[in-house]
């Protein structure tokens, strides 16, 4: 299913198919597609705006072999992305930020999906609020992929990727197109890393892998979880697809 052109209708409409997208991308990682010591929820980050992402657990933080229906890829080539670009750690400035802790058992948060929604980009201390959560997830140790399918706009005219970058140090970045829409995996180690890539209204949205170790990864079905949530947004609201 092509991206649709999400700018042509309110605010509201994005919510609906907003947390309908959460829902069918935490209920196809939690069926399976995650390896089992595991588990995703739909939490919400209190103070942030748009606070809604989609969180990853280890239910067991004992080391131990990946089995079942999940399977952990460990990378022995290159992660299909347009554009990778690489991070010390060494050069971010000093925080006094931690890994967050969720639930009873205090199992760790390891890694999270944020979807981008009007709201964060509605003014500049909306997206600086943003931002800033986003650089606060990755400066903690936490694995995180962004989904935007929102273009450049006079506050991010590079995309979100080049304010999330400069926020945690790194060199300028620069989209090659002002209407291409941004997606992006973090990993989050002694060096951070960002898998690029891009596509535009009308194209494809691409899947993605989402880290949730330093090498370690699953690929999340970005296209058919897309096509699952548009399909239960009501045709009378349904945004041209460009």
């Amino acid at each position: 299913m092509p991206i649709h052109d999400w700018t042509r209708v309110t605010a509201g409409v994005f919510h609906y198919f907003h947390v309908e997208w959460m829902t069918a991308i935490t209920r196809g990682l939690n069926a399976g597609l995650l390896p089992p010591n595991y588990y995703a929820m739909a939490e919400q980050i209190v103070g942030g705006v748009e606070p809604d992402v989609v969180t990853f657990h280890r239910a067991d933080l004992t080391p131990q072999a990946q089995a079942g229906n999940g399977t952990l890829l460990v990378e022995t080539q290159p992660l299909q992305a347009e554009e990778i670009s690489t991070l010390q750690r060494n050069t971010i400035p000093h925080t006094s930020r931690h890994i967050t802790i969720r639930d009873k058992q205090e199992h760790r948060l390891v890694a999270a999906i944020e979807i981008v929604s009007p709201g964060n980009k509605s003014s500049r201390d909306a997206l600086r609020s943003f931002v800033r959560k986003v650089a606060e997830f990755i400066e903690g140790g936490v694995h995180i992929l962004i989904l935007d399918l929102f273009p450049p706009g006079p506050r991010d005219p590079n995309g979100i990727h080049s304010l999330i970058w400069s926020e945690i140090g790194g060199p300028e970045y620069s989209l090659r197109s002002t209407n291409l829409l941004t997606f992006v995996s973090y990993s989050s180690d002694a060096e951070h890393t960002a898998y690029i890539r891009t596509s535009t209204v009308g194209g494809e949205p691409p899947d993605m892998p989402l880290f949730l170790t330093s090498t370690g990864h699953i690929i999340v079905p970005v296209a058919t979880t897309y096509q699952a949530a548009f399909d239960v947004v009501p045709s009378i609201v349904a945004p041209p697809a460009g």
